[in-house]
Parts: structure tokens; C-alpha cells; sequence
């Protein structure tokens, strides 16, 4: 017989990006570019207006845990400030998320070679099926940091290290009172229908 449970969906996404973006004005706000899916279920990546890939949408409502890291490099004389914020839904700043902003000051480069700073942190946010989010950024000197992929390294041997990662995964357990379970069932069930 058919039975309504709360059922946990496993809604989550894992993207990189291994380009390199760089704020070529000082006051443009730039969306990171994400180009790459790793593994995804009910989250995914698409287009935006800007040339690059830079939505990150979601199937299912819930709570997500949204994490990223960015390889920020300075090719200047000076430590610049970088800044980062997310939007969800929207292209223009009304739907900037409040309090979301950090800033990270970029070292600058010593000699031929660039200052470099991975800025990382993490968001819970609500979303509702259909949502989708960006994440931005700015910076206050033109032409000097740049989102930068890294080539793999061979002495000794190592990774590349992408421009961008982001990941997210849904944290609350279960769907909606709404929500339902079809197909088949193995194993204990404790509770009333």
C-alpha cells in the first residue's frame, strides 16, 4: 500500500572551475566562474548573463551547507583587499544575502612571484526548489588579482589546484510534511503510518 514518510532527498553538488578570471576594473563586481561538475544530485551548475558559468541551482527545498575555496592571486606591489558575498536569485544587488560579505587581503607579489591566499568559508542557507545562487566578488585595484588555477606540480609531484570549488550539500534531514516516499522499502520501519 502506499505510505507518506518523511524521506531524506541526498540533494548535493561538488564543482570546480580551472580557469583563471581576473577583476580587470577596480570597482566591477564579478561572479566566480564554476565550469565543472564533480558529483551532483538535485544540485547543479548552469549559465548566467555573464559569460561565465555561474549559477548554482537548486532541485530540492531544504537548508544547504554551501562551502567554497578561492585561489586568489596579487601580481601587484601592494596587499589588496578582496571581497566575497553570495546572491540568490537575482542579477542585481537587492537579492545580495545580508551579512554574507567577507574581505581577505591578498599579499603582494615578492619579486617575480605573485602573492597568492586561498579565501574559504562556508554558508547555511534556505533555498526552495528553483533557487538558484552566485557567488561574487570585488576588489578595489584594477587588473592585479586574478581567480587563478595552478598547474599540477611535478617536483615533487602534486595536484592542480582549480581557481574556484564550491560545494553543497543539504543539511536538514527530511523533505516537507508534504513530502513522499514511493517504491520499495527493505528493513525496519519504527513509527505510525
Amino acid at each position: 500500500f502506499p505510505v507518506t514518510i518523511r524521506a531524506a532527498t541526498g540533494s548535493y553538488g561538488s564543482f570546480y572551475d580551472t580557469g583563471s578570471q581576473t577583476a580587470v576594473l577596480a570597482t566591477q563586481i564579478y561572479s566566480m566562474s564554476i565550469s565543472t561538475t564533480d558529483i551532483s544530485n538535485g544540485v547543479y551548475i548552469s549559465g548566467s548573463g555573464d559569460p561565465y558559468n555561474t549559477f548554482v541551482k537548486f532541485s530540492n527545498t531544504g537548508t544547504y551547507n554551501v562551502q567554497f575555496s578561492a585561489q586568489l592571486s596579487n601580481s601587484g606591489n601592494n596587499p589588496t583587499d578582496v571581497f566575497i558575498w553570495l546572491r540568490k536569485n537575482d542579477v542585481s544587488s537587492v537579492n545580495d544575502l545580508a551579512d554574507s560579505s567577507g574581505v581577505c587581503t591578498v599579499p603582494a607579489k615578492k619579486g617575480s612571484t605573485n602573492g597568492q591566499l586561498i579565501a574559504s568559508w562556508n554558508y547555511l542557507i534556505n533555498v526552495v526548489a528553483g533557487d538558484f545562487i552566485q557567488l561574487l566578488w570585488h576588489t578595489a585595484d584594477a587588473n592585479v588579482i586574478t581567480l587563478e588555477t595552478i598547474a599540477a606540480g611535478t617536483n615533487p609531484t602534486h595536484p592542480r589546484t582549480p581557481s574556484l570549488i564550491l560545494t553543497a550539500q543539504r543539511v536538514d534531514t527530511f523533505l516537507s510534511n508534504t513530502g513522499s516516499f514511493s517504491g520499495s522499502f527493505t528493513g525496519g520501519f519504527t513509527g505510525s503510518l
